[in-house]
């Protein structure tokens, strides 16, 4: 196998190896559901798998998004992916206004919300939301979610002065709340909140909160007394 999850109550496990992606009963090791099988696709889906609290959705990752079917592969990096069980699964880091296009550059899913609409992303790619400005290196990371309903991705790592404009450090996703509301992640960037004073040199990353709900993020690693710095 080259990864797996378990359901919140143990009772069935997801995982990854040469056939696909499957989920099976931890008590018989029956296979419940076989979500994803696109030829090699499931063999390089390692590095992280997820699934629903009803195991009716599998989130994944796959270097091989080209083997999918339908979907153009631009980067030979990898790419994140939502099955429900359908015989193609949903390219979730795709390239802004085309939903079978890959991003110009590598993308990880790393949670989604219970219900399996939003999905926290990070991306190296330049090309996931119009306008995009990148204020980091080729290389530095951006958060971004998925809304797999409306198709659209909203960049959660930007500075103070524009919503489509990258934040000049790297920043990494940590977690998701499971309404897909709040995304807490990590980042050195020093313009994300309006204010900010960086204690910690532009080396030392910093804990942010960002709420989908009013757009807003704060700094959670804040000194007592502030909360800027």
């Amino acid at each position: 196998a080259y990864a797996a999850a378990f359901s919140p109550d143990g009772s069935m496990v997801a995982v990854s190896d040469p056939t696909g992606v499957g989920i099976f009963h931890t008590a018989s090791g029956g296979r419940k559901a076989q979500l994803h099988t696109p030829g090699r696709a499931g063999a390089d889906a390692g590095g992280f798998l997820a699934f629903t609290p009803d195991g009716r959705h599998a989130l994944f990752n796959t270097d091989r998004a080209g083997q999918i079917p339908g979907t153009v592969d631009t980067n030979d990096r990898s790419d994140a992916f939502l099955s429900n069980g359908a015989p193609v699964p949903a390219l979730l880091s795709h390239r802004a206004g085309d939903v079978l296009t890959a991003g110009n550059g590598g993308s990880a899913a790393i949670a989604m919300s219970d219900d399996a609409r939003w999905h926290l992303v990070r991306s190296i790619a330049t090309d996931l939301i119009p306008g995009f400005v990148d204020g980091n290196t080729a290389d530095g990371a951006d958060v971004y979610v998925h809304d797999a309903v409306t198709g659209a991705t909203t960049l959660v790592s930007h500075r103070t002065s524009g919503t489509t404009l990258g934040a000049t450090g790297t920043s990494q996703p940590v977690a998701m709340s499971a309404d897909g509301r709040r995304v807490l992640f990590t980042s050195a960037a020093p313009d994300l909140v309006t204010g900010f004073v960086d204690r910690n040199g532009s080396n030392g990353d910093d804990f942010f909160l960002y709420d989908r709900t009013t757009g807003t993020t704060a700094l959670v690693s804040h000194r007592v007394g502030s909360l800027v710095e």
